[in-house]
């Protein structure tokens, strides 16, 4: 090597199996579950670059937007089809009709944006809103050249945020707020590994699973927040000692 053996080598999500060993440093999520190495250092879910200063910035541009809106205000976001399973439109029919039930025992508004995903799914979560006699408040349609995203500012404005399961990303930023986040993964609607990640985000107290509002003392339960890029970033300094 150039470095006369100096470099350190750091990747994040495993590199493969043939080539780890040239690794000094790999992150990688739980839910992925490759054994074990003395190079490798696990974490949950996904790395971001959602932060507190983020959130903040964030929460004053959309202010004007939509924080007039009645409090409290649920945020969904609503993914899609994957490459192995699909966010069928009935899936997408039980989204709405539950987040509807919600919006109605709560008395809350709906702040709602949609990803490259979601396709004519987004017409099957709007159908089960209106089962239930509800619209959203506010709705970003993805590809509406017109709108800005409005994701960021409805993660800081939002009081609870509902993320379908089938994004590891919107899964891990959404449970960087504090706000209690429920995820909503039907039978069949997501991979084994996406599984695996819920139900590590469940037991380590980041969020819970949407079947839960039913019980309303579940309402006002306190996250733990994960910041996964922040732990990556200590233990890449401790073993670089810096």
């Amino acid at each position: 090597m150039q470095s006369g053996g100096a470099a350190f080598l750091a990747q994040i999500m495993h590199p493969g199996s043939s080539v780890a060993a040239d690794f000094d440093f790999i992150a990688v999520p739980n839910h992925d579950s490759y054994d074990p190495g003395d190079n490798q250092f696990t974490f949950t879910g996904a790395p971001h670059g959602i932060t507190a200063a983020t959130i903040a910035e964030a929460g004053e541009q959309w202010q004007e937007t939509l924080a007039a809106l009645r409090t409290p205000r649920i945020g969904l976001a609503v993914g899609g089809a994957t490459k192995r399973r699909k966010f069928t439109f009935d899936m997408a029919v039980q989204l709405g009709q539950r987040v509807g039930e919600l919006i109605i025992r709560r008395k809350a508004s709906l702040l709602m944006t949609t990803s490259p995903r979601t396709g004519e799914a987004v017409e099957g979560v709007l159908e089960g809103l209106a089962d239930q006699g509800e619209e959203p408040d506010f709705l970003h349609r993805w590809g509406d050249e017109q709108a800005e995203n409005p994701y960021l500012g409805i993660l800081a404005l939002a009081d609870i945020l509902v993320i379908t399961g089938d994004s590891v990303s919107m899964c891990s930023e959404a449970c960087a707020t504090g706000k209690p986040v429920y995820i909503f993964a039907p039978d069949g609607s997501v991979s084994y590994k996406h599984n695996r990640l819920h139900q590590e985000l469940f037991r380590l107290g980041h969020a819970r699973n949407l079947d839960l509002l039913d019980d309303d003392e579940n309402t006002a339960w306190q996250p733990v927040i994960l910041n996964e890029a922040e732990r990556i970033a200590v233990e890449l300094e401790r073993r670089l000692a810096l």
